[in-house]
């Protein structure tokens, strides 16, 4: 609770059920098959984040309301690819998927260019950082997102790292969130706050 989750709590719960959804998607993708289960989780997985409301906030603290709904809602488009490349596996470079992912970046940009520099709810942008981070194509997007991040005035030793992640991902020209992984598996990286 708090300011880590803003007011994304539903959100935040639906995390492990897209982990456990992108292992099964996995065991089956190795079987050579795709249940209707599977699709239909997908579907329903989908359709919970892309209905997702923000609920009614009472100020409590020194963080914009509009800001948390700002960062709630980048959560959400985050949320949304991180499904998508569960849901596709590490073969991410289809038309759809990536019709997919640049659907929800159209969404984030504007809203990212909502946040002022300044605001500490940038502190805890991290997860989406990491995850839209890791499919941005375009060069000048990832520059965008690296000055976004660096530029906060409570640029962090973790903020410092996940950009490092990004930049390796982006060297190596990975891409989604498996990109990610090989990422930190190449360089040894066990989680983030390491």
């Amino acid at each position: 609770y708090g300011v880590m989750m803003g007011c994304a709590h539903d959100l935040f719960e639906l995390i492990p059920a897209i982990c456990k959804f992108g292992y099964q998607r996995l065991t089956e993708e190795a079987d050579g098959q795709s249940s209707f289960e599977t699709i239909a989780l997908y579907k329903s997985l989908e359709s919970k984040i892309q209905n997702w409301q923000v609920p009614q906030i009472t100020p409590r603290d020194d963080y914009s309301t509009k800001d948390r709904i700002t960062a709630a809602k980048i959560y959400q488009q985050a949320l949304l690819i991180f499904l998508h490349a569960n849901f596709y596996g590490p073969k991410v470079s289809g038309p759809i998927f990536l019709a997919l992912v640049d659907t929800s970046l159209e969404i984030l940009f504007p809203l990212t260019d909502d946040l002022p520099e300044d605001t500490p709810i940038m502190a805890t942008l991290l997860w989406p950082s990491l995850i839209l981070g890791s499919c941005l194509r375009h060069p000048l997007h990832r520059m965008f997102l690296r000055h976004r991040m660096l530029a906060s005035p409570f640029n962090m030793l973790l903020v410092s790292k996940t950009v490092q992640i990004l930049d390796w991902l982006w060297e190596d020209e990975g891409f989604g969130p498996y990109g990610l992984g090989a990422v930190m598996k190449k360089h040894k990286i066990t989680h983030c706050m390491s």
